[in-house]
């Protein structure tokens, strides 16, 4: 039911125009002057206002500009005497939607009424359609993003394979005629010296092509089991929680409560917890708290969105079949998982460099500290589950991984 406001110091066209908009089951309201208008616009918020252009005190016009500014999308019909026709076109040129003379014919009023309330609603309707495009685009815009990385992601990791194959014979004949020239010169300190720099950086090599190879090999990916989200995370703390406390780094678990059980390599996410944990813990040289935190999404049957989360998985298993009437509730939360969330006030991470920080060899240490491959593997140890890894950082306000790992069923 459209609501419509009469505004008119001549109280007989008040309440006939009253009686007879009601009977047309509109919902009316009415003022007797500009100002109790005003207020009774505030209060009701009507789609369009009937406005006498002269009346004492504040006229229509001057109504017509501080409604118009207040809101812009509302429609108002002017009413206005014989003559009046210069002071209604100034209302047109001022946002009025249309205007009728007395003695107001009422057929007339009802048809410019219709017109003014289909003109309001393709107003809302367009307005919607704005809304729905620009959410589209964004959509669009993110998915692209992820496309865009995961080509990126995977041209890089093919290089990189490739490349770890041709040298892994090379650092194989290295390390084993290294270990024999250590055994045949123990005797020589100057040399023996020179062979461990030999050895300790072929070793590092050796790491390196392990990491390259990782997801390379044919079946790398090992058995997945149901698991608990929150054991993987004590898991992963258990190296490093001590080295923690001796640096002045608090670690704060806001665990969520009643988690599905998830089928993950318990193994690959651990390395993926770790790598964040001791990232962390490397940005904290001064002290200061990690906080991890867990929560459960669900992954409506529908297809909607996600809950719980503000952001959308690059790819969730698609919705298995409908349930029984009363299983929907358990379904609805196995057909989600879990967000891991992992927060510190390191020193944080410069934006432009946000974008590269999955690359491999990508690194903001310190040349000899880091390979830069931990956050490449942990993106696709992830990648490989169907989930998840975003980061969100500011220099000086620490950094926020956020994982997000479907459960199955």
């Amino acid at each position: 039911m459209a609501k419509i406001l009469v505004i008119d110091d001549e109280e007989i066209i008040r309440e006939r125009l009253k009686s007879l908009l009601t009977l047309d089951e509109y919902e009316v309201c009415v003022a007797e002057d500009g100002p109790k208008g005003l207020e009774v616009f505030q209060s009701e918020s009507p789609q369009v206002v009937l406005l006498d252009i002269k009346m004492p005190g504040m006229d229509g016009i001057e109504v017509l500009q501080r409604l118009k500014k207040s809101a812009p999308d509302t429609e108002v019909i002017i009413i206005t005497g014989h003559g009046g026709i210069e002071t209604a076109i100034q209302a047109l040129r001022e946002g009025a939607f249309d205007y009728v003379n007395k003695p107001i014919e009422y057929d007339e009023l009802v048809l410019s009424l219709k017109r003014a309330l289909e003109r309001r609603q393709l107003r809302e309707q367009l307005s919607q359609h704005v809304k729905d495009l620009e959410r589209a685009n964004q959509e669009l815009r993110h998915k692209q993003a992820q496309l865009i990385q995961a080509e990126k992601m995977a041209a890089i990791g093919t290089l990189a394979a490739g490349v770890a194959h041709e040298i892994n014979n090379p650092l194989t004949a290295i390390t084993m005629n290294t270990a024999f020239l250590l055994e045949a010169l123990k005797g020589d300190e100057s040399k023996f010296k020179k062979l461990r720099i030999i050895e300790k950086q072929a070793d590092r090599a050796v790491e390196i092509v392990k990491g390259l190879l990782t997801f390379s090999r044919k079946g790398s990916e090992s058995k997945k089991i149901l698991s608990d989200i929150h054991q993987i995370i004590e898991d992963a703390l258990k190296p490093v929680e001590h080295q923690m406390a001796l640096g002045n780094i608090k670690l704060a678990r806001e665990f969520g409560s009643d988690l599905p059980a998830l089928l993950v390599n318990p193994n690959q996410i651990q390395q993926v917890f770790l790598n964040i944990i001791t990232n962390a813990r490397d940005a904290m040289l001064d002290g200061g708290q990690l906080t991890i935190k867990t929560r459960r999404f669900s992954l409506p049957l529908e297809g909607g969105g996600l809950g719980g989360g503000d952001f959308t998985p690059s790819r969730i298993d698609p919705s298995p079949p409908p349930l029984p009437q009363g299983e929907r509730a358990f379904r609805e939360v196995v057909a989600g998982g879990v967000v891991v969330e992992f927060s510190d006030t390191g020193q944080g991470i410069p934006a432009e460099e946000l974008s590269k920080i999955f690359d491999p060899f990508y690194t903001t240490k310190k040349p000899g500290q880091g390979t830069g491959l931990g956050l490449y593997i942990s993106y696709e140890i992830i990648k490989s589950h169907n989930g998840e890894i975003v980061v969100k950082s500011e220099v000086g306000k620490g950094a926020t991984f956020t994982i997000t790992l479907p459960a199955h069923i």
